[in-house]
């Protein structure tokens, strides 16, 4: 199956919402600017929290299809946080979401990471991602992988498959990452410690695993 779908900034003009996510307020100018004729300005979607709260739903119209760019920078917990927040969005509201992700990651770290969260193939395929290093010339001709391609080849890493994390083992995951003790996120997630520990390990050890992946000097700087 071919990865590489015919899905480049140009096509994307048809949206009456734009919104992004990110933590880093050079990257929301920046999309900002690719819009900047457009009649309505992009929306800022902070990844801070890892749900969509109820004032961010309203932002969102009732129908119609929507245009999501995420870029995907900082600590892992960061970035972690901000993919659980774009399949939140994607997941809970009513709107159909066409979602680009600009990361230092490749798109295979990508698709493992949103699989678990996003579980229906439908709306995986429409989520998109492309090279973080592209200047904003080159997104507009770049065309964009479609996420749903790579997980019907299947998440491989020197021809062994992966396991995907769990739901409970991201969410552990993103505490450690934080810096959260076990006894903080054990009462958060209403978890006994003993469990939040397994969580940890798996969560902890396939992500360290996916280092591996990595051949971008700030993406590997992000599990620092």
């Amino acid at each position: 199956m071919n990865m590489i779908c015919n899905s480049s900034l140009p096509s994307i003009k048809k949206y009456n919402h734009y919104y992004i996510i990110s933590c880093c307020s050079y990257a929301c100018e920046g999309a900002t600017a690719l819009f900047m004729h457009e009649s309505e300005a992009p929306k800022r979607i902070s990844c801070d929290q890892e749900y969509l709260s109820g004032d961010e739903l309203l932002l969102f119209p009732e129908s119609g299809e929507v245009c999501i760019f995420v870029y995907l920078n900082g600590n892992i917990d960061t970035i972690l946080s901000a993919l659980k927040k774009t399949a939140s969005i994607i997941c809970n509201t009513k709107c159909s979401s066409s979602v680009y992700i600009i990361s230092d990651f490749p798109p295979a770290w990508v698709s493992f990471i949103l699989s678990p969260l996003i579980n229906n193939e439908t709306l995986l395929s429409k989520v998109f991602c492309t090279d973080a290093n592209l200047s904003c010339e080159q997104l507009l001709s770049q065309d964009f992988i479609r996420v749903e391609s790579i997980l019907s080849e299947g998440i491989k890493y020197k021809n062994r498959k992966i396991k995907r994390l769990s739901l409970r083992e991201l969410a552990v995951a993103i505490r450690y990452f934080r810096g959260e003790t076990v006894k903080n996120f054990s009462q958060t997630l209403g978890l006994p410690a003993k469990s939040v520990y397994v969580y940890r390990r798996n969560g902890v050890a396939k992500l360290t695993a996916l280092k591996q992946w990595l051949n971008n000097e700030r993406a590997k700087q992000s599990f620092k």
